[in-house]
C-alpha cells in the first residue's frame, strides 16, 4: 500500500493517493511515516494545502510519529498560498513534537512569508 500511495503521489494523483490510503486504514493496517508523508506532499503539491496540513494532524492524532521531512511538506503546501499563519502553526507543532526544524524548514517558511507578504514573519 506504501507503494501505492507514494506512486499516487508522485504522478500528481492526490485523490488516488488519498483513496488507496484510506483502503489502508479500512484494513486497519498501521500506515508508516513515509505513506503519511507521501500523503501530505501529494495535496502539498497540488495545492491543496488544507488537506495536507489535516492530514499531518491526523498522523499526529494516530500518534504516528512524523520526521521533518512530514512537516516541511505540509509547510510547502502552506508556502504554495502564501499561508504564513499555516506555516507557523507547523513550526509549533513540530517543536512540540520534539523535532528541530532545518534548513529546508525555514527556506520555506522564509519563502512563504514573503510570498504572502509577511516579511515579519
Amino acid at each position: 500500500f506504501s507503494r501505492a500511495v507514494d506512486a499516487c503521489a508522485k504522478a500528481g494523483q492526490a485523490d488516488q493517493a488519498e483513496a488507496v490510503f484510506e483502503d489502508m486504514l479500512r484494513r486497519r493496517l498501521r500506515p508508516s511515516v513515509i505513506s503519511y508523508t507521501s500523503l501530505i506532499d501529494a495535496f502539498a503539491k497540488a495545492g491543496r494545502s488544507a488537506l495536507a496540513v489535516e492530514w499531518l494532524e491526523r498522523m499526529l492524532a494516530a500518534t504516528v510519529q512524523p520526521d521533518v521531512a512530514s512537516f516541511n511538506a505540509a509547510m510547502s503546501g502552506c508556502a504554495r498560498i502564501g499561508d504564513s499563519a499555516g506555516i507557523s502553526r507547523c513550526l509549533s507543532s513540530m517543536t512540540a513534537s520534539r523535532l528541530a526544524p532545518d534548513i529546508v524548514s525555514y527556506n520555506i517558511a522564509i519563502d512563504g512569508c514573503t510570498q504572502g507578504g509577511d516579511v515579519a514573519g
